[in-house]
């Protein structure tokens, strides 16, 4: 019999050791380090007239150290870090047209015009590619412009080489890229959906993988790529009529479908805001103006935690991440 009571508590501890829970994605293990610039006012109708500090983001406060300034205009969503020549960038909007800041890590900033063609085209969206080793920009203005383009230089003049129209003709939001198998997304917005559409390398068209009810063109921003999980992260816009509603984060499946992973403590004003991925820590960054006029950076975990939330000094856009 006692033979018979320890086999079974055997076979009992065999089993429950066997038996798991599912757990969130790991972090990598790495080192990031988190920039971005400070504009201490902001408003669309601000563009060259705003000084801006450029710099080392300190995620536990949200002050920035300043490596560089320069003159930017605050709609300007994205920066990125280019790999290769270990320079940032962002992109100037304009009322008229715009320009792209270049800011070497020991303070060097070139700025380039946009090509003379490009007209009155803000691009809200800049990315870099590591697998095409490439900058790319979106446009959100005209119809005909509302392409993803190819970024070159030449002289004080950017030069920009379509590589990409989306499936939806509507403004581009934002987007991202995934560095391990090159597929970039994007966000397009129409009056009452945000589509999610995924470019593949070397397609020369963007294909709609997913689809989100949205309130009146208020959209879904902060489009960030987490190669820890293979998913996609945004939060919505949520004001119709002058009234403010809570923002939600969603979590996005390449493969099509999404979940609501968090309501926000405030609600995400979709003209002034940059997010990143963290994928040393996994968690997503946001920064962003509240409707109520306070600027914050936030971190969130994978199943929508409020890991911290800061008030900054200035409103942090152009978020990038350099590992």
């Amino acid at each position: 019999m006692k033979n018979l009571l320890l086999s079974f508590l055997a076979l009992s501890i065999n089993a429950f050791s066997c038996t798991k829970k599912d757990k969130e994605p790991e972090a990598t293990p790495c080192s990031a380090t988190l920039y971005a610039y400070s504009a201490p006012t902001w408003s669309d109708t601000v563009f060259a007239t705003t000084s801006c500090t450029f710099g080392l983001v300190d995620t536990t406060t949200g002050a920035v150290s300043t490596i560089a300034t320069f003159n930017n205009g605050t709609s300007s969503r994205q920066g990125a870090f280019n790999t290769t020549d270990n320079c940032y960038y962002t992109i100037k909007s304009g009322p008229s047209t715009g320009q792209i800041h270049r800011v070497s890590l020991t303070g060097t900033v070139t700025t380039f015009d946009y090509p003379p063609s490009s007209g009155a085209v803000r691009y809200a969206s800049i990315i870099y590619s590591e697998p095409a080793n490439k900058l790319y920009v979106f446009a959100p203005g005209a119809s005909t412009n509302r392409n993803m383009w190819e970024v070159g230089f030449s002289g004080s003049v950017s030069t920009m080489t379509p590589a990409a129209s989306t499936e939806h003709n509507s403004q581009v939001m934002s987007s991202t890229v995934d560095n391990g198998s090159g597929n970039i997304y994007c966000l397009t917005t129409s009056a009452s959906m945000a589509y999610v559409e995924k470019r593949l390398p070397g397609d020369t068209l963007f294909h709609a993988i997913d689809s989100i009810p949205i309130i009146t063109w208020n959209g879904l921003v902060g489009l960030q790529y987490n190669t820890n999980d293979n998913m996609l992260y945004a939060v919505d816009a949520n004001v119709v009529a002058g009234v403010s509603m809570p923002s939600k984060l969603y979590k996005i499946n390449p493969t099509g479908g999404h979940t609501v992973i968090a309501t926000l403590p405030f609600t995400v004003d979709r003209d002034h805001v940059s997010a990143v991925f963290d994928v040393c820590s996994n968690h997503y960054v946001l920064s962003a103006v509240s409707t109520a006029g306070v600027p914050t950076l936030s971190r969130f975990n994978v199943s929508g935690t409020l890991i911290s939330h800061h008030t900054t000094t200035g409103l942090l856009l152009g978020l990038a991440i350099r590992y």
